[in-house]
């Protein structure tokens, strides 16, 4: 064989692999941070804000994993005054897995029932709204 017929082979061999590659690319499943993320970078300033006010409370929320869920323990301040706003389970590895649930008004005490979730880890994020302020924290959990 000669030195001609070598760089056909190679060059349809590359080319092969490159068209493999393009097509297992184009197969693959690409989950966003966020669906809307545009609209949530426009109101990061007001999330910077929200976070500010969290770090200047007593204590931060505490996640505390339990049997058959997340044990949630709001800041003391909040145990006073009504408290309005959501808990969010981000996955970062499977966007199916997330989960967003509303603060039970009145209660410190939070519980998230995490059966049927996937094992590996969570973002629990707080986002919540107390005497006319907005908060903001977030804590990692693995479960």
């Amino acid at each position: 064989m000669n030195w001609g017929w070598r760089i056909t082979i190679v060059y349809l061999a590359f080319a092969a692999g490159i068209l493999t590659l393009v097509f297992k690319a184009k197969g693959s499943k690409v989950d966003l941070v966020a669906k809307d993320y545009y609209n949530q970078e426009l109101a990061f300033g007001a999330r910077i804000e929200a976070t500010n006010n969290a770090s200047a409370l007593s204590s931060s929320f505490t996640a505390t994993l339990v049997a058959d869920g997340i044990d949630i323990m709001l800041p003391q301040e909040c145990e006073s005054s009504p408290v309005d706003g959501t808990i969010t389970l981000y996955c970062p590895s499977d966007a199916s897995q997330d989960r967003t649930l509303d603060i039970v008004s009145g209660s410190r005490a939070q519980f998230v029932n995490t059966s049927g979730l996937k094992a590996g880890l969570y973002i629990v994020k707080m986002n919540w709204k107390m005497n006319g302020k907005s908060y903001f924290s977030e804590k990692s959990i693995s479960i």
